[in-house]
Order: C-alpha cells, then structure tokens, then sequence
C-alpha cells in the first residue's frame, strides 16, 4: 500500500489489484477482488473492524469516525483519500484501457472551452476524466453534469502552485497522480478550508 500525504491532512492511500494470472476472471470475480482490496484499505487505516456506510447522497463514510472519505477503483488499482472534516475530498482511478471509450463520450464530460484543451491527447483526456470524476465526488451534487464541472487547463495542473478550483461555494484544489505499477491515472480534489 501506498500513502500520499497532501495539504490540509488528506491523505491517500493506492492499492494494487493483482487479478489472478493462472485462469481468466469472470467479471463478477474481478470486482469481487476489487472490493476485497478496498476493504483491505480500509482496514488498514481505520482498523479490521470498521463499518463502511454510505450518506443518503451516496457517498461512502466509516461509521464512527469524524473523517471524510472517498473510494475509487478500476480493473487494477484500489484508492481511497480521506480528509478531516469538515474538509471534503474525492477520489478517482483509471486504468489507460478506458482511452477509447473517454474518446467517444468526450463531448459529453468536457466543455466546448475544455475539448480543444483536454482532448489532443489520450493521456490528457484521461487526466481530464479522473479530475472531473474527483471533483464530482468531493463537491457531493448528485446529477451534477460532468461537463458543467471546471478543471481548468491542463498546464494549472500540476504546476508549482495549486491550482484552485471553485465548486458550489467551495474552493478545491484538483490534482494528478500516476502509481508506480499502474497504467493509468488517479485524480484527487481536495477541498481548501479557510479558517
């Protein structure tokens, strides 16, 4: 397991799925293990016995526990970040096997504004997903349209300064990470309290 530790406490945690080699894996058996691997992740972080429980809005929490988390998983990486509250996060993993597809339904999650920007490039387009996917789940607006969600340019991203980005009167602060190990990308957005 890997611990990304970022600003205001959130904390990020990877996990490789390692699908069995030996037969093929039903899909059904592959999603099996991608729950099992999360609920490895959040075992090791909150203890064996925790409880993951979901808000009415959809949202996963550990029961008990006075921290904000998010889940992510694709076919192999397990993610999951967590922040203190009142502060809000999310968290998204995708593997570079969905190029094609985010291709054929780019119009739909980017902006006019945003196409030209995120689209020229199969790995842009992919960061471009993983962001607004992170920001949907940290802003907490079921039915939001993802194409309504700014991820500003791709150069604000991951530069020297974070980049900030405005949500429902919050403010975040969107960010790209790729695993060792990984083909593929995991977004994060973390919310900026000001106290």
């Amino acid at each position: 397991m890997l611990r990304i530790d970022r600003p205001g406490g959130v904390e990020l945690y990877l996990e490789h799925v390692r699908m069995p080699e030996s037969a093929a894996c039903s899909r059904q058996d592959a999603y099996a293990l991608q729950q099992q691997v999360k609920s490895e992740l959040i075992g090791r972080r909150f203890g064996n016995g925790a409880t993951l429980m979901h808000t009415p809005e959809g949202a996963p929490r550990i029961e008990g526990s006075e921290l904000n988390i998010s889940l992510s998983h694709c076919a192999a990486l397990a993610a999951m970040a967590v922040c203190p509250k009142p502060g809000r996060v999310g968290v998204d993993a995708e593997g570079c096997d969905r190029y094609e597809q985010l291709a054929r339904i780019s119009r739909r999650f980017l902006s006019e504004a945003e196409w030209p920007l995120w689209s020229r490039e199969p790995q842009l387009l992919l960061a471009a997903w993983v962001l607004k996917e992170a920001l949907y789940k940290a802003a907490g607006h079921p039915g939001w349209a993802l194409a309504d969600i700014p991820v500003l340019t791709p150069e604000a991203i991951g530069g020297i300064e974070d980049a900030e980005v405005e949500c429902f009167g919050h403010v975040y602060v969107p960010e790209v990470f790729m695993a060792d190990g990984f083909d593929g990308l995991v977004g994060l957005a973390r919310e900026v309290i000001i106290s």
